[in-house]
């Protein structure tokens, strides 16, 4: 028996010492401008992705702030290593929920000066107002990373908070917003089978890499501006309105896009009725002119 207990002891030194005695997990870390601040001040609280040596392509989950003591400015994700979000950071009620995909993965930001040392990345910024004195918490529910491993493993993430302290003194110290940026905007129309059913689509691509995008917004032809999410469904099927795409930063410096409505056929309905019209009209001009002539000979 003594021998087993040996023999377990060995091989599990060979694997801790081959592992080089580290169990390597992804954490998502909260990482505030201030830890106290007065009523009426303004903070920011960073959420950060550090893989610990696991390449991940996707993170999920959803941070909470105490709705009593704080009140939401605005969320950035400009210099996000997040490139696509399926769920953008959006609040609700106090709590900002998020998905995001990294194709081809994300092991760390690599730093030039260390060797093989490699930081977390930003994922996203929120900007906080004090409402009142007391402790504030912001905190993070049980999240899950994907790894880049082929298959898509999750692993889950336990939760953590930030306490932050607000005194009685009324302070108005507001959040430097980033340099202005202009946003970059892609668009373009697609039909496609396995979309939609073969309907017109609008696909685009909106970045900010200094706030952020706060918002796209379509208008088709006349119609009233919306905010949209690509892909979007487009409302006149018959392409025959100019779509204007705009893309908003969170600084509100917009970049536009227009897309051309498509060229009426040459024997469309439309057209042969604008011709018969036309004819029509010619036909009745002439009968007026030649009753006025003959009137006068």
């Amino acid at each position: 028996m003594i021998f087993s207990y040996i023999k377990t002891f060995f091989v599990s030194l060979c694997v801790f010492l081959c592992t080089g005695g580290f169990v390597y997990a992804s954490e998502i870390t909260l990482v505030p401008s201030k830890q106290a601040i007065g009523i009426g001040e303004q903070m920011y609280i960073d959420v950060m992705l550090d893989p610990e040596g696991i390449r991940v392509n996707g993170i999920e989950g959803s941070l909470s702030y105490s709705p009593e003591y704080f009140s939401l400015v605005r969320i950035e994700d400009g210099q996000s290593v997040i490139p696509m979000w399926i769920t953008k950071p959006q609040s609700k009620d106090g709590t900002i929920s998020f998905v995001g995909m990294i194709p081809n993965g994300f092991a760390g930001i690599i730093d030039p000066f260390k060797t093989g040392v490699q930081s977390p990345g930003f994922v996203f910024r929120v900007v906080l107002e004090s409402k009142k004195s007391g402790t504030g918490t912001i905190s993070l529910s049980q999240s899950i990373v994907t790894r880049n491993d082929g298959v898509g493993t999750e692993e889950k993430i336990t939760g953590f908070s930030r306490t932050i302290r607000i005194s009685s003194s009324v302070n108005k110290t507001e959040y430097q917003k980033p340099e202005d940026t202009t946003p970059e905007l892609y668009a373009y129309i697609t039909s496609d089978p396995a979309l939609y059913d073969d309907a017109f689509v609008l696909i685009f691509d909106a970045r900010d890499s200094g706030s952020g995008i706060k918002e796209v917004r379509v208008k088709e032809g006349s119609r009233d501006w919306k905010t949209v999410e690509s892909p979007y469904l487009l409302e006149d099927q018959s392409r025959r309105s100019t779509i204007f795409v705009e893309a908003i930063n969170q600084n509100d410096i917009h970049t536009r896009v227009t897309l051309d409505a498509l060229p009426l056929p040459l024997f469309s309905v439309y057209t042969i009725s604008i011709l018969i019209l036309c004819f029509l009209i010619c036909v009745f001009v002439w009968k007026k002119y030649y009753a006025h002539t003959k009137k006068i000979s």
